[in-house]
């Protein structure tokens, strides 16, 4: 295993590598989803830290989900 793997932050992908983050939301007519696609950038806490366009966003752990490749 590398240490990429087995780092405290499990499976977090490679600095400057593109991801894709989901969150799901409920609302009046049933559930959407949200997707933010970027650069990754670093884990802050507890938010994954996303290059989108040049601009740093900010995602809560507990309310985004990494997209499979």
């Amino acid at each position: 295993m590398t240490e990429r793997w087995t780092a405290q932050t499990g499976n977090a992908p490679h600095v400057g590598e593109r991801v894709q983050f989901i969150r799901w939301a409920q609302t009046a007519d049933g559930w959407t989803s949200e997707i933010v696609a970027g650069r990754y950038l670093r884990i802050d806490g507890s938010d994954w830290v996303v290059d989108v366009l040049g601009e740093e966003h900010h995602l809560p752990r507990g309310e985004w989900s990494q997209c499979a490749k």
